[in-house]
């Protein structure tokens, strides 16, 4: 079968961070806001996983204009975490935080 590798880590430095589409792992460092690909940088089935290793003492979070539901996904903890999966539509976003 095929795999996947999670082989371009991104860490963020400047707010808002919008993402091209070519990330698979994002790390939130400082009070950023992460923008998810649009629609035209997207392919059903993209996976991008977004974690906070600092949150700068402001409020780190995921936005996007093209969600499933809601928004934006506020992941401010050192370890909250998002799965974020494009359905060929929008973006569908999985949270956990602390």
């Amino acid at each position: 079968g095929s795999g996947f590798a999670l082989n371009n880590i991104v860490t963020t430095t400047a707010d808002p961070t919008q993402l091209d589409g070519t990330e698979s792992v994002v790390l939130i460092n400082g009070n950023h806001h992460v923008i998810l690909p649009t629609d035209a940088n997207s392919k059903k089935g993209d996976v991008i996983i977004v974690t906070t290793i600092a949150n700068g003492g402001g409020t780190p979070q995921i936005n996007a204009t093209n969600v499933v539901a809601g928004g934006p996904y506020v992941i401010d903890a050192v370890g909250d975490f998002a799965i974020c999966v494009y359905t060929g539509d929008a973006w569908a976003v999985g949270i956990s935080v602390s």
